[in-house]
């Protein structure tokens, strides 16, 4: 996946990757497939945190969703805020993962670089601009930033002061469902595209991905494996737990979710290929003595990177009990 790791957990990614992704796609679709496109949208990783300057140029790496280095600025948010207003205020409490203390914390560390922030992107975001020139976001993105009133469905002021940015360096905010702008003329061109091809908001990974498994009716329950692991519920009314253990985030369908998400899920299985078996067959992995039995003793706790649901601790570590 082209992930940057460095120390303390922190993980960055080099924005060109998804346009390089976005170049290769077009490449690869057939010119009658292409002339015939009347929209473009997008689901996209949530909480990573895009900032570019006053020519749209990206500033720095992405800082993304799995990565662990606000700490302190995490600390610095939950005691500024009550557990009981941020709650209210955003659904949840402030966590590593979340964008608002990467604002913080490119405030605090590379401040050279905070003054160049223009506008600050989450990822699918960044090539919503890229395509259609506009800054443009959607709820159930934003909603993951920790700096979005879940009740006004408002950037909320009060949070985005404390983190010393102005509300114009923000996106406009949108539905999933709503179209944004028609398509850029350089980049039709490009890419051999109608200059009518309209760009939609899109949404988030997982309320899309909802939408597409039928997790729309309250009482749905779906859970998915992929470098995390997340149990996805949707509600008719937006539903708070009063001590922050799962995230209320807002739907593709401007209705309401809970859900928990383990962050090393299917990266735990990659890693126990990589540093245990030595293997690239995940069939070695399921013809292992331990997983023939129909119970083992053994038990894996999978936090290779910290955990947010339910302990929301960026400092507990994976182990393996009862070796």
């Amino acid at each position: 996946f082209d992930f940057i790791k460095l120390p303390n957990g922190a993980t960055e990614q080099d924005s060109s990757v998804w346009v390089n992704a976005i170049e290769k796609i077009f490449k690869h679709i057939p010119v009658k497939i292409k002339k015939a496109i009347k929209g473009i949208s997008f689901s996209g990783q949530m909480h990573g945190s895009v900032f570019v300057d006053s020519n749209g140029d990206v500033i720095r790496n992405v800082i993304l969703w799995n990565d662990q280095r606000t700490i302190a600025e995490v600390d610095y948010l939950n005691n500024k805020f009550p557990m009981e207003k941020i709650l209210e205020k955003t659904g949840n409490v402030f966590l590593t993962g979340f964008t608002a203390p990467k604002v913080l914390w490119l405030k605090n560390n590379e401040p050279v670089n905070f003054k160049k922030v223009n506008k600050i992107l989450l990822p699918k975001d960044y090539l919503i601009f890229l395509l259609s020139g506009e800054y443009a976001t959607d709820y159930s993105d934003a909603i993951g930033t920790s700096y979005l009133n879940i009740q006004s469905k408002t950037w909320d002021q009060e949070i985005i002061r404390e983190l010393g940015i102005e509300e114009n360096q923000l996106p406009k905010l949108f539905n999933s469902s709503d179209v944004i702008g028609t398509i850029d003329k350089n980049m039709a061109d490009k890419f051999g595209l109608s200059h009518e091809v309209k760009i939609v908001a899109g949404g988030g990974d997982n309320p899309i991905g909802a939408i597409g498994m039928g997790m729309v009716q309250e009482g749905d329950v779906s859970c998915s494996f992929g470098t995390s692991g997340v149990v996805y519920s949707p509600t008719k009314e937006l539903k708070v737990d009063p001590v922050g253990r799962t995230h209320s985030f807002i739907s593709s369908t401007s209705e309401y979710y809970l859900m928990g998400v383990s962050l090393s899920t299917a990266s735990s299985i990659n890693w126990m290929m990589e540093n245990i078996l030595e293997s690239k067959d995940f069939g070695t992995l399921f013809g292992v003595e331990m997983f023939e039995r129909d119970v083992t003793d053994i038990i894996f706790t999978p936090y290779l990177n910290g955990e947010r649901t339910p302990h929301f601790d960026s400092k507990i570590r994976a182990a393996f009990l009862n070796m």
